[in-house]
């Protein structure tokens, strides 16, 4: 892959992580999400690797990531196209009680 690839690559990552938080934040009926900001969109590898942000607290960024290493280990082997995990245990990487995460895998063919 050349540089120009990647850099277009990580432009397309970034665009949708930052639509994909316009959108959660227009559907948003919470204050602590529509006057706050407290939410995070991100994209990450099969590893829970960053890949692209988009941020609106960095608690809840933070808490992505851990969240989804915990998910990997957790349905490793568990996971088919089209599931969506949601959860809000604090014990499993969140930041506090009631701070949820949807976390929608991603199969390229398959």
């Amino acid at each position: 892959m050349t540089d120009i690839q990647r850099q277009i690559l990580s432009s397309r990552f970034a665009a949708i992580a930052r639509e994909g938080a316009e959108i959660f934040a227009r559907m948003a009926r919470s204050p602590a999400v529509i006057d706050e900001g407290q939410y995070a969109c991100a994209i990450l590898d099969s590893s829970g690797r960053l890949v692209a942000q988009e941020q609106g607290e960095p608690s809840q960024l933070a808490a992505v990531q851990a969240t989804v290493a915990w998910l990997i280990d957790a349905f490793a082997f568990d996971i088919a196209e089209g599931d969506m995990i949601l959860t809000g245990d604090p014990y499993c990487g969140g930041t506090v009680c009631g701070a949820l995460t949807v976390t929608l895998p991603v199969a390229h063919d398959g």
